[in-house]
């Protein structure tokens, strides 16, 4: 894989467009408070953006069990050598975004890497709040070594609150002993749930595309009165000494670009191995704009590279996407 800073692509005039066009359709929410009633329609326009047009086809099944929901999601050839898998958290400030959502990233995500991503619809808050999203991330992926894959041709990404959990989960991982993914890419992620970092950044300069409130309401409804500093919430904080390699990608004007520098500052500390990537003139999770954005699809592509080339895939073998159940599409 090239050097990570060779892949960042600069502002266009299509990417300013889109951030003008953001600003404009943010100075429309900037004002909400999240009742009952508003979270609701936040939700439906979310998982609404699931139906737009995507110019790439896949395969995918849904799974359903007592603890797990989700899609596999496999947009790549098939191939009759193992692939490994990517387990993918969706963004969302932890009340809304799911796997409808997020449909179209994991599917850019999986043609790139070649191989299955897991998008898994973990509990939302204020229905469920902490820990339910976090224990929902770890039976996800002791699913994924319970299929027969091996921790070392398994990765995880995840943005924004997705982001969060994706530390989350590694941290846990350490926490219980268990193997460790082959590798991370966290787009955007949310690294201090006190709100601090992202509060500072907005003082600078808001993000085009998201509201602090929504950051800050959707924090503290999923914490419901844990602190943050609590072991499994505080990622700035875990013990990274076992962490696998992690792409961290955020846009300059970012509300998180202070988190991800905090987060990428204590994996330095740590001596692990962590790529920062700052994309010029991008707003949250620009990722998520690959319809539109030629910079969302070349992060896609590099994270995927960043991905692929980290996880060791073996012989040919079951694969986790293709298990009897019942189909999605």
């Amino acid at each position: 894989m090239r050097h990570p800073e060779a892949a960042v692509l600069p502002a266009t005039r299509r990417s300013d467009l889109v951030g003008r066009l953001c600003r404009t359709m943010r100075t429309r929410i900037d004002d909400w408070t999240l009742t009952d009633r508003s979270v609701r329609i936040i939700r439906l326009l979310a998982d609404s953006t699931g139906i737009l047009r995507n110019p790439l086809t896949a395969r995918s099944r849904s799974v359903r069990t007592e603890s797990i929901r989700g899609q596999w999601v496999h947009a790549g050839r098939r191939s009759s050598a193992g692939v490994g898998a990517i387990l993918y958290l969706h963004g969302g400030c932890y009340f809304f975004g799911s796997s409808r959502s997020h449909y179209g990233i994991a599917k850019r995500l999986s043609q790139h890497a070649g191989c299955p991503v897991f998008l898994l619809d973990y509990p939302l808050a204020p229905e469920q709040p902490f820990p339910a999203a976090q224990d929902a991330t770890l039976a996800a992926y002791r699913l994924l070594l319970d299929t027969g894959l091996a921790p070392e041709s398994i990765a995880i990404a995840g943005d924004s609150a997705g982001g969060h959990l994706t530390a989350a989960l590694l941290n846990d991982i350490h926490r219980l002993g268990l193997p460790m993914p082959a590798a991370a890419a966290l787009y955007s992620p949310a690294a201090d749930l006190s709100g601090e970092l992202a509060r500072q950044a907005n003082l600078r300069a808001p993000d085009p595309l998201l509201p602090f409130a929504f950051l800050a309401e959707g924090a503290a409804s999923y914490l419901g009165g844990v602190p943050p500093t609590d072991p499994r919430v505080d990622i700035l904080a875990a013990d990274k000494r076992r962490w696998p390699p992690i792409l961290i990608q955020i846009g300059e004007l970012d509300i998180l670009r202070d988190d991800a520098h905090a987060l990428a500052e204590s994996l330095h500390a740590a001596d692990r191995d962590c790529a920062l990537q700052i994309w010029p003139g991008q707003p949250h999770v620009f990722q998520i704009l690959a319809g539109v954005l030629p910079q969302g699809r070349a992060a896609i592509r590099c994270s995927a590279d960043f991905l692929r080339s980290r996880m060791v895939t073996g012989p040919a073998g079951h694969r986790p996407d293709e298990e009897q159940g019942p189909a999605a599409e």
